[in-house]
C-alpha cells in the first residue's frame, strides 16, 4: 500500500482528475478554485498537480479529490482508484461520492455559463 499514491500519480494526470469531477478549464489550464470563492479562473493545473493563486491549495490528485470530497487522503486514493478502474485495492472500492453544490454557487456557474454563451455569440 505504501506504492499507491505514487502508482495513482503515474498513471492518472490531474488534468484528467480535474476533469472528470467537473473542472472546466481554459486552454492554459486554468479553472475557477472550488476551495474558494473565485470570479475568475485562479486555479492552475499542471500534469502532477494544482496551485490556487487565490487561496494557496496546492496538492496532487489525492490531495484534490479528497479536500474536493472532505475525504482522507487513503479514502481519496481509494475514489480515484475505483473511478478510473485502477484497481489498486484488493476487494476495496470506494463507495463513490457526489459532490452537492449549494443553491448559490450552483446559481453562479450557471450564469457564468450563459455569460459565456451569450458573449461568444455576440462576438461572432
Amino acid at each position: 500500500m505504501n506504492n499507491v499514491f505514487g502508482e495513482i500519480r503515474d498513471r492518472v494526470s490531474m488534468q484528467d482528475v480535474a476533469k472528470f469531477y467537473g473542472l472546466q478549464m481554459n486552454r492554459s489550464g486554468m479553472a475557477c478554485c472550488p476551495f474558494h470563492e473565485d470570479g475568475t479562473p485562479s486555479l492552475k493545473i499542471y500534469d502532477d498537480h494544482f496551485y490556487c493563486f487565490g487561496c494557496g491549495e496546492t496538492g496532487d490528485c489525492t490531495g484534490f479529490t479528497a479536500k474536493l470530497f472532505g475525504l482522507t487522503q487513503i479514502e481519496a486514493a481509494k475514489k480515484i482508484s475505483y473511478d478510473f478502474g485502477l484497481h489498486l485495492f484488493d476487494g476495496e472500492i470506494a463507495v463513490p461520492v457526489n459532490k452537492v453544490m449549494q443553491a448559490e454557487n450552483e446559481y453562479k456557474a450557471w450564469l457564468k455559463n450563459a455569460t459565456a454563451i451569450v458573449d461568444e455569440y455576440l462576438n461572432s
